[in-house]
């Protein structure tokens, strides 16, 4: 007798990614009960290679003083996601900057240099009697 399947709408990984992301973000939380250090680290997401052998977890911002700490509490994170998972490997955990959040604070700043004309945006005229 063969066994139905349960067809995901999407990719394991992702699956996985997700539910990295829920863990880590709870142990993160109850360290940060316990070492000061790590005040103000934000994870805002993971993402889990298909072979299930690398996930790159992304903060907010990161020194090198918390990628090191990170690295200390590497294998209490590891454990964490084999306690609440049924894989048979755990992959290794890599630390970076979200993207997102980097390419954002770039912007950022470059709109702050720009140079803000009144009257190219506004016609004051067109708009003296509302």
């Amino acid at each position: 007798m063969v066994k139905n399947r349960t067809q995901h709408s999407y990719p394991r990984a992702n699956r996985l990614s997700s539910l990295f992301t829920k863990i880590l973000a709870e142990e993160i939380e109850k360290i940060a009960y316990t070492d000061e250090r790590f005040f103000l680290i934000t994870l805002t997401g993971v993402v889990v290679d298909p072979d299930i052998r690398h996930a790159t977890v992304f903060f907010d911002s990161l020194t090198d003083a918390q990628v090191e700490l990170l690295d200390e509490y590497k294998p209490r994170l590891r454990s964490a996601i084999a306690s609440k998972t049924q894989l048979k490997r755990v992959p290794q955990l890599n630390f970076m900057i979200d993207p997102a959040i980097d390419s954002a604070n770039k912007i950022e700043v470059a709109l702050h240099k720009i140079e803000f004309h009144e009257e190219v945006f506004v016609d004051k005229d067109k708009y003296k009697n509302l």
